[in-house]
């Protein structure tokens, strides 16, 4: 079986933090470039895997979306997720009430709304972990930003460790004590980085914005950039108000409020099909499978029988919308949680392809069966392989052994 070293080409690095080093790379398997994030396993413990279920679990345009998850040879755990090449959020964003300042929050509020629902909260809200995709950014600003990074997500409500980054986390994160109202602070704080051009508290130290935050509300953003409306103005001021309570209580709440000036200001997007979408609506939350738990039991049975060497096809069939997709999903977070790997392939009829899907799932599983399957085999094995797979130089995932090109 390929090995992680093997599998994914490091390309660059693209930035580290207390929870991983994220790199660009290129994975073999589908030929398409990745975000592939690695962090040491500590001791009879899990960093990344808690992220990759959560995200997993999570599909929403808006989020970022995740791929493979495994540990390489040396024991460190990895995932991979959609690289999203963009300009930063103040970049993107452009002047305050611009149709791309108004799209781009909606677009983040809509990921919100989606998280919230799940009953989790994201907790660490800030620029770098609001991505942008610049081609989205140019057909479709309402999509082009993605919620990334949930290595401090949370069940909201639950008591635990302070989170957040300390000049964009609520007051009553510093407690351990998180909920949605906690996201929509911090990012109330980015409007206002954004509108403003300065943060609403500031300090050196976590110790220096708290004593800020517990003098009351921010200065009026208008006091920097008095060309701001009313309505935003006050809609920031009362999304960073240190009391819980006195904030909007959902993101729906923030969505409508900013679709409303959006719609004042003549900025509001229209779709194809006449309305308008300034915030996008919600297109549903993924979630743990909900009343399909005899089947997905099924399907683990096959995979477990399938590690013990007893593979066979299993056809998944029904109508239409009662969560085949999903089952699927589901299914392929646990077996690659289990060590396995998931290979996904659409069979969609295409002009001028016979068999549209197959050659695609024979040089994945090909790629992944690795040089060394062909090697032990017959001479017709490594025909196979070298037929659809060229055989190149291997990469380097941090904390794997290199090795020689082929």
């Amino acid at each position: 079986m390929l090995r992680p070293s093997e599998r994914y080409q490091i390309i660059e690095r693209l930035g580290a933090g207390g929870l991983g080093v994220v790199h660009r790379a290129l994975d073999r398997v589908t030929g398409q470039h990745v975000a592939l994030k690695v962090m040491p396993r500590p001791a009879g413990g899990t960093n990344l895997q808690g992220e990759f279920v959560a995200l997993a679990r999570l599909r929403h345009p808006n989020i970022v979306s995740v791929l493979d998850y495994g540990l390489t040879e040396s024991g460190h755990e990895y995932f991979t997720m959609e690289l999203v090449a963009g300009p930063p959020l103040a970049q993107a964003a452009g002047p305050a009430e611009s149709a791309r300042f108004f799209a781009l929050l909606g677009g983040v509020l809509d990921a919100l709304g989606a998280v919230h629902a799940r009953g989790m909260v994201h907790a660490d809200i800030k620029p770098s972990n609001i991505l942008v995709a610049a081609d989205a950014l140019a057909t479709d600003p309402g999509r082009a930003a993605r919620l990334a990074d949930f290595g401090l997500a949370a069940v909201a409500g639950a008591a635990g460790a302070a989170r957040g980054t300390f000049l964009y986390a609520a007051p009553e994160a510093w407690a351990g004590r998180v909920d949605a109202r906690s996201d929509l602070y911090a990012l109330g704080v980015v409007m206002y980085e954004l509108a403003a051009g300065q943060r609403p508290f500031e300090g050196a130290t976590p110790h220096e914005v708290l004593l800020a935050q517990r003098r009351g509300a921010p200065l009026d953003p208008r006091t920097f950039r008095p060309q701001l409306s009313p309505g935003l103005a006050e809609l920031i001021v009362s999304l960073c108000d240190p009391a819980p309570g006195a904030r909007p209580q959902t993101a729906d709440e923030v969505r409508d409020r900013l679709g409303e000036l959006a719609r004042a200001r003549g900025v509001a997007q229209p779709r194809a099909d006449g309305a308008s979408r300034s915030t996008p609506r919600a297109l549903g939350v993924g979630g743990a499978v909900v009343g399909r738990e005899r089947e997905l039991t099924e399907l683990e049975a096959a995979w477990r029988e399938a590690r013990g060497g007893r593979g066979r096809a299993v056809l998944l069939a029904g109508e239409g919308g009662i969560g085949k997709s999903r089952l699927l999903a589901e299914l392929a977070v646990r077996v690659q949680v289990d060590g396995g790997h998931a290979v996904r392939v659409s069979v969609a009829a295409r002009s001028g392809v016979a068999w549209p899907g197959v050659d695609e799932l024979a040089r994945a599983l090909l790629t992944l069966a690795g040089a060394d399957w062909a090697d032990a085999g017959d001479a017709e094995r490594g025909r196979a392989l070298a037929a659809r797979v060229p055989r190149a130089g291997v990469a380097t995932v941090p904390g794997a052994p290199a090795a020689d090109a082929a």
